[in-house]
């Protein structure tokens, strides 16, 4: 057994235990369920590490401590507070339901996200996914790149906070109000469809599979922690269909078969990211600590006309030999890269502590439909938060969930 496996086997151990450890008290608990996910990057980090390249040593490392950070920031953020007490009493409150204003206030949000989603494709010029039924995408690849980062800029981060996060989350709450409704099922065909057109209308698989994780979030919070197994297993399938057949156009795959689309899906999650955090840490790891100018670079990209850092091109252009792509370092190389080996470690911290934090202000708060429909949203940003600097949190949805948490601040009515 080498050092890596050594390392390998201890963060495995530590992750499984822990979130064993924390089971009954597990509902899209967002520190706890990001060691799921970190759990998942980690362990495909390790197969690529080689030991004659000392950055592995340092990248392996951290990694190997982070579950463990993570729980003790968990620990500190729940240490004065009676968590568990907190936790039973809201997952079995009744909801509350919006007052008509506040609904009436919704719908039009929801119907100004869905002409924002239109005016988009408007302004780019075609709908790729659209475009590739009818048979028009002679250039699938070219097309993707130019319908979110071409040569006439359309402020894609900020029509992205109204079809990628605001419409699907607006989306499921009115499914939820209006579940015993006539209309129900026209509701779901029609605007369904238009939503499933706004997410995947770039060709980007992400927004598909983060748009599905945040709807089988909202359902869990609705249902008080009960998983949906219905939906899970319809929106897998959604998925596999959808993503197998964007995996073709951009010819990832060579026929759009079950077997193929599972090897392409499971590289997509095990290997892909992994293997950019693995390169970039070896790139960032020959340079000098930064001191957080990157992630200011990063944040000030969020501008619309500023181009901001682009270290993921960079990475990208070390695997594959070229800049048309992009390739993130992991959260921990990322905070190595700006603030160091101790910057890392203390990230591991943060994330425990502040994740929680929102946790339990949540829990502290009124169960109303549209408040659990919004932080279910927020958790899977966080617990997904598995590449990039924190300004990629923004850019994911954060910034229209809060502007959809604006919306719920007055007293609410009555019990649904």
């Amino acid at each position: 057994m080498n050092w890596f496996d050594l390392i390998k086997y201890l963060f495995v151990f530590q992750t499984f235990a822990l979130v064993l450890i924390e089971r009954k008290r597990l509902t899209l608990n967002p520190a706890i369920i990001y060691l799921v996910f970190n759990g998942i990057v980690g362990i495909g980090c390790f197969k690529y590490f080689q030991e004659d390249v000392v950055a592995d040593y340092k990248h392996a490392a951290i990694i190997g401590v982070s579950p463990l950070l993570i729980y003790i920031g968990y620990l500190l953020a729940i240490s004065k507070a009676n968590f568990s007490n907190s936790y039973y009493i809201f997952w079995n409150k009744p909801l509350i339901e919006s007052s008509q204003k506040r609904k009436k206030r919704l719908l039009y949000l929801l119907i100004f996200s869905i002409a924002m989603s239109i005016l988009y494709y408007q302004l780019v010029g075609y709908n790729l996914f659209l475009e590739s039924l009818r048979g028009g995408a002679n250039d699938f690849v070219q097309m993707r790149l130019d319908a979110y980062s071409g040569k006439n800029y359309y402020a894609p981060g900020i029509f992205n906070q109204f079809k990628n996060t605001i419409f699907p989350i607006l989306f499921v709450y009115f499914a939820f109000l209006w579940r015993n409704r006539n209309f129900f099922w026209y509701y779901i065909v029609i605007v369904g469809l238009i939503l499933v057109f706004s997410l995947i209308g770039t060709g980007q698989r992400t927004f598909l599979v983060t748009g599905i994780l945040i709807i089988i979030a909202i359902i869990t919070g609705l249902k008080s922690g009960k998983i949906s197994k219905s939906i899970v297993f319809y929106s897998s399938i959604f998925i596999i269909v959808v993503f197998g057949f964007l995996s073709l156009q951009l010819n990832r795959v060579s026929d759009a078969g079950l077997t193929s689309t599972l090897e392409q899906l499971s590289h997509r999650i095990f290997d892909s990211n992994q293997l950019s955090a693995v390169v970039g840490f070896r790139y960032v790891e020959k340079q000098n600590i930064v001191l957080g100018n990157e992630w200011l670079e990063s944040l000030i990209g969020l501008v619309p006309g500023i181009k901001g850092s682009d270290l993921s091109n960079r990475i990208f252009d070390q695997i594959f030999g070229g800049f048309r792509g992009t390739a993130p370092l992991s959260v921990w190389g990322s905070a190595y890269h700006n603030f160091g080996f101790m910057g890392s470690i203390f990230l591991c911290l943060l994330v425990g502590f502040l994740y929680t934090k929102v946790y339990l202000r949540f829990i502290n708060g009124k169960k109303t439909i549209i408040r659990v429909t919004v932080y279910c949203s927020i958790f899977v940003y966080l617990f997904t938060w598995i590449a990039g600097a924190p300004s990629q949190l923004l850019i994911n949805g954060l910034l229209g969930c809060g502007l959809l948490l604006l919306f719920q601040r007055k007293k609410e009515s009555r019990v649904s």
